[in-house]
């Protein structure tokens, strides 16, 4: 009985964190086209470009770099990126 409720446990946790992630990755699909415009003033091609690439990166890294790294390794890279990424976002926005 209490391998089932584990089990319960453990699903409902990975069910609701992969909603959590599909609803941030949508946000920031529509976001970066947003911030480009209204904040860094790109031009309808440049924002076409940044939304590319903001879809193709995210593939080149799951694809390559975390099937290079640690786990260990993948955590310390990841936090220190996202330091990186909201430092960066802060200026931009603060800034302008």
């Amino acid at each position: 009985m209490k391998k089932k409720i584990n089990l319960i446990f453990i699903v409902l946790i990975i069910i609701s964190m992969t909603f959590a992630l599909r609803a941030s990755n949508n946000m920031l699909f529509t976001m970066v086209p947003l911030l480009g415009k209204y904040y860094l003033n790109f031009t309808t091609w440049q924002i076409g470009i940044l939304s590319s690439l903001f879809g193709v990166f995210p593939f080149l890294v799951s694809a390559f770099l975390n099937a290079k790294l640690k786990s260990s390794s993948r955590k310390k890279f990841f936090c220190i990126f996202c330091f990186f990424i909201f430092c960066k976002l802060y200026n931009v926005l603060l800034f302008k």
